[in-house]
């Protein structure tokens, strides 16, 4: 399935215009224009993850992600729709493979499902994001409210790296640590234990700045 068969992206300009319709008129046309739009967004996302299931079916649970971000979307906190909606493909995408995990009767945090390019291992703790950690609202609290000052103790508590990481979290859409660890020429499993670190520290600031 190529990503060329759909339409392209709308400016977000347009994107935000339909989704003020689709909340007036509730319109099953514009709902599955927004849909249809987007679905270049679910095959990049679902490629990512073909360690799980072949690509149509991957693809079928992000359009289930990608539906679920359409209806749930708040265009009026002033987030870009693709950012909301990569992190609802991903999560639909990581619920399904716990679900079928624990079906099977097999699924732990630490069962290896690759390696890094310096041989280290890659499990599921590595790659799938704790439901209950907030770094999604952590985020988005970074981008949406900090100001000048709390930007600049932010850069001045993390080291270069972390300050690559962060903006790399904030990327619209985010990057996943497989693509950060790509980027920074770092192992997947250094990538991780960075991240945290500088979530740890990011909480921090905010919390000072509450």
């Amino acid at each position: 399935m190529s990503i060329i068969y759909y339409p392209a992206p709308l400016p977000n300009s347009e994107t935000t215009e339909l989704f003020k319709q689709l909340r007036e008129s509730n319109d099953i046309k514009i709902r599955n224009q927004l849909v249809v739009h987007n679905m270049r967004l679910c095959v990049h996302i679902a490629q990512k993850y073909l360690n799980i299931s072949d690509l149509d079916e991957i693809t079928e649970i992000a359009t289930l992600g990608l539906i679920k971000a359409v209806d749930s979307f708040d265009y009026a906190k002033g987030v870009k729709f693709a950012a909301y909606a990569s992190r609802c493909i991903t999560n639909e995408i990581l619920m399904f493979a716990r679900k079928n995990n624990r079906e099977q009767n097999m699924l732990s945090l630490e069962d290896i499902i690759s390696t890094d390019k310096d041989g280290n291992t890659i499990t599921w703790s590595d790659v799938i994001p704790d439901p209950d950690d907030g770094i999604s609202g952590l985020l988005e609290k970074y981008a949406k409210e900090a100001d000048l000052d709390t930007i600049v103790r932010v850069g001045k508590r993390l080291s270069d790296v972390e300050r690559t990481v962060l903006h790399c979290c904030l990327h619209d859409p985010p990057l996943i640590q497989q693509d950060i660890a790509r980027q920074l020429g770092m192992s997947q499993s250094c990538i991780s234990r960075v991240r945290a670190k500088m979530l740890k520290k990011l909480r921090r600031v905010l919390c000072e700045s509450s």
